[in-house]
């Protein structure tokens, strides 16, 4: 699984793919709740736009 992070000032747009390149998801996160959201697809790679909002994402390996 992939998903595409759009990280806004409350809430972030994430989109989840899967390994054929198929849309399995569209939602919008509030950013309180990415982690509750992020724990669905724990293992799937992530990519964030860059943007001066980072420090909404807590990444880690």
């Amino acid at each position: 699984m992939y998903l595409g992070i759009d990280v806004h000032k409350r809430y972030a747009q994430v989109a989840v793919m899967d390994e054929a390149g198929e849309l399995v998801e569209e939602v919008r996160v509030e950013n309180a709740n990415l982690d509750d959201f992020a724990q669905r697809y724990a293992g799937a790679e992530a990519a964030l736009e860059a943007t001066s909002n980072y420090y909404h994402m807590a990444l880690s390996s």
